[in-house]
């Protein structure tokens, strides 16, 4: 049996200040996802990147639904931190609209069984905003959907 996908790719720019006193991080879908398998990504949001131990109350949101009659989907994921020696440092938790929350996984990772719906989508750094060098950086993950 073939196995047809469709993407839903993230972008998270992070503007670092290498010692401010705040810093803004957004979480954005980049919105343009082809149908496949009867799977669409809608109603994209931008969210808000949090760091160290603290993800943010402002998560990237993206509506998956299947137009032909799928419930259930496997989501892989893959990361770029696009900052040197951190791709490693990127936490992704998934919460969505029906079903348990996902547990914390890594900058690559495969969250399974995954129900149409309302997807809330929370990332972080794993440590404080100031360990990272100053300047603007994107953060690319991938989300693959998998269809039988």
């Amino acid at each position: 049996m073939k196995n047809r996908i469709i993407s839903l790719a993230t972008l998270i720019l992070l503007p670092f200040g290498a010692m401010a006193a705040e810093s803004s991080s957004y979480v954005i879908f980049n919105g343009s996802v082809t149908p496949m398998c009867g799977w669409e990504g809608q109603g994209i949001q931008a969210g808000v990147l949090g760091y160290d131990e603290e993800y943010t109350d402002i998560p990237a949101i993206a509506i998956l639904v299947n137009n032909a009659g799928e419930n259930k989907a496997t989501l892989d994921y893959t990361s770029d931190t696009g900052i040197l020696n951190s791709n490693g440092h990127l936490r992704i938790k998934l919460v969505p609209e029906h079903g348990p929350e996902y547990e914390e996984q890594n900058h690559n990772g495969t969250f399974e069984d995954v129900r149409a719906g309302e997807l809330k989508f929370y990332a972080k750094m794993k440590k404080s905003k100031h360990h990272y060098p100053a300047g603007q950086h994107t953060v690319r993950s991938t989300f693959t959907v998998t269809c039988e």
